[in-house]
C-alpha cells in the first residue's frame, strides 16, 4: 500500500459525509501524506516557562495576516526551523505528487535566499534545532510515495552546509522528534514511532532512539507502549515528553486514544491516562501555564475534529475537555504567541480548506483573521520578533504552494526588516567611516541605530540599502548590527584596529601513539588566546577527514582534555576544534593506532538435555571463544560427580561452536558431564552438568508426504511411545523455520480424528499455496510436554501455462484462450483477468470451470475483442482463497477502420457530389456519416446518417452539396460498438 494511501483514508469519511470537491481529494493524496501536523520550528524546550503557575490568558482577536515573499520552490511536507540568528531554514518537502526536493532556502528580513542543498531529497521528515545552533534533519521519504529513509543530516549555520549525520536504527517517516535535556544536562533528541516502508513491507513502528547532540551518536531508547505514526507530542515542564494519539495503521480506524510518557530521566516509556477522543494529525502545544492543549485532527472515522483537550501534568496526569475550536480542522498548525495566545491557522475542514484562524487559551476561544491564502499541511514558525511565518502547504486542488505569509499579532502588515550583506571595509580604526550595505534600512539617519559589538555608532547618511557610519570610540572587535523599523538585523563581524583578540591557537596536544580496543583514550591540549572558548571539542573517526564522533572538552591541569572509547581495531584519526572571539582553529589530523584486545580463551555450555530416555542419545553443544587455536575439545562424563570414565570427541561444529552426540548405554540414573578444551596452551572446562536418564514419552513420525501440491489436503501419522496416558497430541506448523515450540498454527487435537491402536495418531491438514511447511508433532503425555523434531514438507508451486491463444484478432471478434494448471491440489475458480493497459487489468471473464474441461488441469474461456488497441491479459487461479497469476500476455486487435473509396477531386460551386466509403473489420455499425468543413481545423458540418444507403457489405454512400468556392475538408466517420472511428482527412477543390 502506498504512503499516499494514508491520507486517502483521512479524507474518506469526510467526503462520504460532505462530498469533498475534486481538489480536496488531491489534497488528501498529496499533502496529508507528506507528514503534516508536526511543528519543526523552534525547539519545544523554548516553550517551557522558567517556573511558577501562570493563569490562562484572556483571548483577544487582534492581529492580521499579510503576504510575504514567495519560496523559490513550492513545497509541502517540508521543515521550517527558526535558527539562533533569527533566520528560518526551510528544507526539503514534496514539490508535486511524485517528486521531493533536497533544496533548502533561508528566510530573513529581506525574503528567501537559496541555501546549500541536502544530500538526499526528503519529505515527511523532521528538523530539530540543537542547543549549539545546528539543525538535525532525520528520516522522511525520498519521494512522496517512496520508501522511508534511515539517514540523517546536520545543518551548520556557520558554514551554511549540510553534513551526514548518524543513521537511525530503523528507517522512518511521519515520526516524532522532540528535543530534551537528560538528567546529566546533556542535550538529546527523541525520535519515535513513524511509518516504515521498504518495498512491500509497510509497518507502523513502536521503536524509538535518541540522538546525542554532544557526541553525534544514535542509541536505542526502547519501544513505545503502542506503535504509532502521525502522533503529536509536547515536552512537559518537568522535562518528560507527552505522546498522544496517532495511528496504528494506514487507515483512519487506526486512530489511537492511548497516551504515554517518555521519562527522560529513566529513558523509558510509561502508559498513562487516555484522552476522551481518539485523534491523529492533531497539534499538541505546551502553554505558559504548563497545560498542554491538544487540538483538532482526525477522529477514528477520518472526520476532522473541532474538540480540544487539556492535559494537566499533576499526579499521574489527566486529560479534560477544554474550550473547542470554532471550526473543525486537521493538517493545521498551532503556534504559541509571545502574548500567551495559541494561534490555530489553516487546515482541512469538513467541506473545504479552513481559511479562518482562531485563538485558544484552554478556557476560551476567539475567532481570528483570515489567511491570505487558504492552505493545509503547511508549516508555522514563530519568529524572534513575535510574528509567525506560514510557509508552503497545499491549496484546495492539492497543489504545493510557494506562497508564504506572516501573522503580525499587532495587526500591522508585513514589512521586511534590516539585513546586512557586507561591511566596506571590514576593519578600521575608531573614528573611521565605513559603509554598511544591505536591505531594509530606514531612509532617515535617525531611524537607524548601529552598534559595534554593543557600542552605539553615529549614522552619517542613510538609504534603504546603504548606511554610512563612524566607528565609535571605545568599540571592540565583534558583530555590527542595525536596528531599524522596529526590527534587528543579522550580525556582521568587524575588526577594530588595536583591539583585536590575541590570535587563537591550540598547542601542547598530548595523545598516546596507540591504545587497546575497548580502552578509554585520553587526549590533552592547551588553548592560547581564549580562556573560555565558545566551542572546544575533540572530533574523531576511523576514516581520513570523516570525524563523525565528538567528545566535549573539560578543564584539566594546564588546559583541556577529552576521552573516548577506542574502537575494535585499525586507526583513530582526530582533530581538535576551538572557537572563540570570532576565530576558529582546527588542528591537523593526528592518528592513534588501535591494537586488538588480548585474547583470553573461554569455554561455555550452549545446550544439553535435562533428561533423556534409556539407551538414547545425549547431545551436548558448547562454545570456545577468544582462542587463537583449539588443540582438542571433547565431552567427558560418568555416573558419579567428578568421576568421568568416558570421553566423546566432537562430531560437528562451526567456528568456535562444537557438538558431540553419545548413545548412552544406561537404563536409569544420573549422568555427570563437563565440556573440556585445550586452547592456546590452556586446559579449560565448563562447570559440571547433569542429565537424568529416565523412561519418558517420545514421538516417532510414521508417515508424512515429502512434497505436495498447493492447496492439497494431506495427512501426517505418528506414534507416541512409552506413555501411560496421552492427554493431548497434534501437529504444530508454520511457513518458516521456528526452532522450539513457537509455531503460529496448530491442528486440532488428534484424539477425535484417528485412532488405529495404542499410540497411533493422525492429523489432516491443508497445504498453503506455496513455500515450505515446517512442522513439529506435540504431545502432552504423563504430565510432560513432548516435542518431535522440526520436519519439512515442500509445497510444489502452482504452474500456469497458456497452451493456445491467438496472436491477433479482428475488432469485436470472439476468441478463445486455453490453459493448463499444474500442482494445484484444489481450485476454487480459474479465469482470465484482462484490460487494454498492462497496468489496468480491470475486466474478468466468467469462471472457466463451467465453460470447458478436457482433462485434469485443462481450461478454456471465450471472450470478445474490443474495437481496437491491444488486449493485455493474465490467467488467475484461485486456490483456497489465494490468487496465483500467470505473466501478462498480449493479443493484438486489428482495429475497425474507415476507408474512402471514391470521391471527386473537384466540384463546381453549389453542385451535388457523392462520397463512397467502406468500413473494415466492424461487426456492428451503429451509424456512419461524413464530417466536413471549409478548414482542416473546423469540420463543423455533418451529413445525414448513411445507414440507409447500403450498397453492399461494408459499402456506404452519401450525397453532399458544395459551397460556392474554396476547399472542402472531410473525414468518413462511424460509430462501432459505441466507439467512434474515422478515416484520414481528405479534400475536394470547389471550382
Amino acid at each position: 500500500m502506498s504512503s499516499a494511501g494514508t491520507s486517502r483514508d483521512m479524507a474518506r469519511g469526510v467526503r462520504a459525509a460532505a462530498g469533498w470537491r475534486t481538489g480536496l481529494v488531491a489534497l488528501a493524496l498529496l499533502a496529508l501524506a507528506a507528514g503534516c501536523g508536526q511543528s519543526s520550528g523552534r525547539s519545544p524546550v523554548a516553550l517551557a516557562p522558567a517556573g511558577g503557575s501562570v493563569p490562562p490568558p484572556s483571548v483577544a482577536s487582534g492581529g492580521a495576516f499579510s503576504a510575504a515573499p514567495s519560496l523559490a520552490e513550492p513545497r509541502t511536507g517540508h521543515s521550517a526551523t527558526l535558527l539562533a540568528s533569527g533566520k528560518v531554514l526551510v528544507a526539503g518537502g514534496a514539490t508535486d505528487a511524485v517528486r521531493a526536493t533536497a533544496s533548502a532556502e533561508v528566510f530573513d528580513a529581506g525574503g528567501f535566499a537559496a541555501a546549500a542543498s541536502m544530500a538526499t531529497a526528503r519529505t515527511a521528515h523532521t528538523a530539530t534545532l540543537l542547543p549549539d545552533g545546528r539543525v538535525l534533519v532525520a528520516g522522511g521519504r525520498a519521494t512522496p510515495n517512496g520508501d522511508a529513509l534511515a539517514s540523517t543530516e546536520v545543518f551548520d549555520p556557520r558554514t551554511g552546509r549540510f553534513s551526514a549525520g548518524p543513521s537511525m536504527a530503523e528507517a522512518r517517516s511521519d515520526h516524532l522528534a522532540v528535543s530534551f535535556v537528560d538528567a546529566s544536562g546533556a542535550a538529546r533528541v527523541l525520535l519515535a514511532g513513524g511509518l516504515l516502508r521498504a518495498g512491500p513491507r509497510v509497518e507502523v513502528l513502536a521503536s524509538a532512539e535518541v540522538y546525542d547532540a554532544t557526541t553525534g551518536r544514535m542509541s536505542p531508547a526502547g519501544r513505545m507502549i503502542e506503535p504509532r505514526m502521525r502522533a503529536h507530542a509536547a515536552l512537559l515542564r518537568g522535562g518528560d515528553v507527552l505522546i498522544d494519539g496517532g495511528r496504528t495503521d494506514l487507515a483512519p480506524a487506526g486512530a489511537l486514544a492511548g497516551a504515554e510518557r517518555f521519562e527522560t530521566g529513566l529513558g523509558r516509556f510509561r502508559s498513562m491516562a487516555s484522552p476522551a477522543q481518539r485523534r491523529s494529525d492533531a497539534t499538541a502545544v505546551l502553554m505558559a501555564s504548563g497545560t498542554v492543549l491538544v487540538a483538532g485532527g482526525l477522529d477514528a472515522a477520518g472526520f476532522p475534529l473541532g474538540t480540544v483537550e487539556a492535559f494537566e501534568d499533576s499526579g499521574p496526569g489527566s486529560f479534560h475537555p477544554a474550550a473547542g475550536l470554532t471550526l473543525a480542522r486537521a493538517a493545521h498548525t498551532a503556534t504559541l504567541l509571545s502574548d500567551g495566545r495559541l494561534l490555530v491557522a489553516g487546515g482541512a475542514g469538513l467541506t473545504d480548506l479552513v481559511r479562518e484562524a482562531e485563538f485558544l487559551s484552554g478556557a476560551a476561544t476567539a475567532a481570528g483573521p483570515a489567511l491570505v491564502t487558504a492552505r493545509a499541511a503547511h508549516r508555522a514558525t514563530l519568529l524572534a520578533d513575535g510574528r509567525v511565518l506560514l510557509t508552503g502547504g497545499v491549496d484546495a486542488a492539492g497543489t504545493p504552494l510557494g506562497a508564504t505569509e506572516v501573522f503580525d499579532p499587532a495587526g500591522g502588515s508585513f514589512t521586511p526588516g534590516p539585513a546586512i550583506d557586507r561591511l566596506v571595509p571590514a576593519i578600521g580604526d575608531p573614528g573611521a567611516r565605513i559603509e554598511v550595505l544591505g536591505r531594509g534600512f530606514d531612509s532617515t539617519t535617525s531611524g537607524n541605530q548601529v552598534r559595534f559589538h554593543g557600542t552605539a555608532a553615529r549614522v552619517i547618511s542613510a538609504s534603504a540599502t546603504r548606511l554610512e557610519v563612524e566607528v565609535p570610540t571605545g568599540a571592540t572587535s565583534g558583530d555590527v548590527v542595525v536596528q531599524a523599523l522596529g526590527q534587528t538585523s543579522n550580525g556582521m563581524p568587524f575588526t577594530v584596529n588595536g583591539t583585536a583578540t590575541a590570535p587563537l591557537s591550540v598547542d601542547r596536544v598530548q595523545a598516546p601513539a596507540s591504545a587497546t580496543a575497548g580502552s578509554r583514550v585520553q587526549v590533552r591540549w592547551a588553548v592560547s588566546g581564549a580562556s573560555a572558548p565558545s566551542r572546544n571539542e575533540l572530533r574523531w573517526g576511523t576514516a581520513p577527514g570523516q570525524y563523525t564522533q565528538v567528545a566535549a572538552a573539560r578543564a584539566a591541569a594546564g588546559g583541556f582534555e577529552a576521552e573516548f572509547t577506542a574502537p575494535s581495531a585499525g586507526q583513530v584519526r582526530f582533530v581538535i576544534e576551538v572557537e572563540a572571539a570570532l576565530q576558529r582553529v582546527v588542528t591537523p589530523e593526528r592518528t592513534i593506532a588501535i591494537q586488538p584486545a588480548p585474547l583470553q580463551p573461554r569455554i561455555e555450555l550452549v545446550s544439553a538435555p535435562a533428561e533423556i530416555r534409556p539407551l538414547s542419545d545425549m547431545e551436548v553443544t558448547w562454545r570456545v571463544s577468544d582462542a587463537r587455536a583449539v588443540a582438542s575439545t571433547y565431552v567427558e562424563y560418568g555416573m558419579a560427580s567428578g568421576r568421568y570414565a568416558a570421553k566423546t570427541p566432537i562430531q560437528s561444529g562451526g567456528p568456535g561452536t562444537f557438538k558431540a552426540t553419545e548413545k548412552v548405554q544406561v537404563q536409569s540414573g544420573t549422568i555427570y558431564f563437563r565440556c573440556v578444551a585445550v586452547a592456546d596452551g590452556q586446559t579449560l572446562a565448563t562447570t559440571e552438568g547433569t542429565v537424568v536418564v529416565t523412561k519418558m514419552p517420545w514421538i516417532k513420525l510414521t508417515q508424512a508426504p515429502p512434497a505436495m501440491d498447493a492447496g492439497e489436503e494431506y495427512k501426517v501419522y505418528w506414534e507416541v511411545h512409552d506413555a501411560r496416558k496421552v492427554d493431548h497430541t497434534n501437529v504444530h506448523w508454520d511457513w518458516e523455520s521456528r526452532p522450539g515450540p513457537q509455531m503460529r498454527n496448530q491442528a486440532v487435537h488428534a484424539t477425535g480424528s484417528w485412532f488405529f491402536g495404542l499410540g497411533d495418531w493422525r492429523n489432516e491438514l491443508t497445504a498453503p499455496v506455496q513455500g515450505t511447511i515446517y512442522f513439529r508433532i506435540h504431545a502432552r503425555a504423563d504430565g510432560r510436554e513432548v516435542w518431535g523434531p522440526e520436519l519439512t514438507i515442500q509445497v510444489r508451486p502452482v504452474e500456469i501455462q497458456v497452451t493456445q491463444a491467438p496472436a491477433s484478432v479482428d475488432a469485436l471478434d470472439e476468441y478463445k484462450v486455453y490453459w493448463e494448471v499444474r500442482h494445484a491440489g484444489h481450485i476454487d475458480r480459474t479465469f482470465i483477468r484482462w484490460g487494454t493497459s498492462a497496468t489496468s487489468l480491470t475486466q474478468e471473464s466468467a469462471n472457466a470451470g463451467g465453460s470447458w474441461f478436457f482433462g485434469v488441469g485443462d481450461w478454456r474461456v471465450e471472450l470478445r475483442a474490443p474495437v481496437n488497441g491491444t488486449i493485455y491479459y493474465k490467467v488467475v487461479v484461485r486456490v483456497r482463497g489465494q490468487d496465483v497469476e500467470s505473466a501478462v500476455r498480449t493479443i493484438r486487435v486489428n482495429g475497425a477502420s474507415v476507408h474512402i473509396t471514391s470521391q471527386p477531386s473537384s466540384v463546381g460551386g453549389r453542385k451535388t457530389y457523392t462520397v463512397y466509403w467502406e468500413i473494415h473489420r466492424a461487426k456492428k455499425v451503429a451509424s456512419t456519416w461524413i464530417q466536413w468543413g471549409t478548414s482542416p481545423g473546423a469540420l463543423n458540418q455533418r451529413s445525414r446518417d448513411a445507414g440507409k444507403n447500403w450498397l453492399g457489405f461494408g459499402d456506404w454512400r452519401v450525397e453532399l452539396r458544395a459551397p460556392d468556392t474554396g476547399t472542402i475538408y472531410f473525414r468518413g466517420m462511424a460509430q462501432v460498438d459505441g466507439v467512434p472511428i474515422e478515416s484520414d482527412l481528405r479534400t475536394i477543390q470547389v471550382r
